[in-house]
C-alpha cells in the first residue's frame, strides 16, 4: 500500500514541476518580442498543455472513457474558432477618413 501511494505522490510531484517549469517558460517568452499574434499564440500553447495537465491529472480525467474525449475534443474546436475569430476582428480595422 505504501509503494502505490510513493507513485502517485511521485506522478503529482512530477506534474507540478511541469506546471512550475511552464510557468517560468510563460515569463521567459513574455519578454521575447514575437509580434502580437507570435506572443498570443505561443502563451496559448503553454496555457493550453498547463491546464490539459491540471486537467487530465488533478481531475483525474486521464482514466475517463472516450465520451468525455469526445466532448473535451468539440470545446476545443469551438474555443479555437472563437479565437480565430478574436484574432481576424482585431486585423479588420476600418478606415475611417
Amino acid at each position: 500500500m505504501s509503494e502505490d501511494i510513493q507513485k502517485q505522490v511521485q506522478k503529482y510531484l512530477l506534474v507540478f514541476y511541469a506546471l512550475l517549469a511552464g510557468t517560468v517558460l510563460t515569463v521567459a517568452v513574455s519578454y521575447v518580442d514575437l509580434g502580437q499574434t507570435g506572443n498570443i499564440f505561443v502563451a496559448f500553447i503553454i496555457a493550453s498543455v498547463k491546464a490539459s495537465l491540471v486537467v487530465l491529472f488533478f481531475m483525474h480525467l486521464i482514466h475517463e472513457k472516450r465520451t468525455v474525449y469526445m466532448i473535451m475534443a468539440v470545446t476545443v474546436f469551438f474555443c479555437l474558432g472563437m479565437f480565430l475569430i478574436t484574432m481576424v476582428s482585431m486585423a479588420d480595422v476600418p478606415n475611417i477618413r
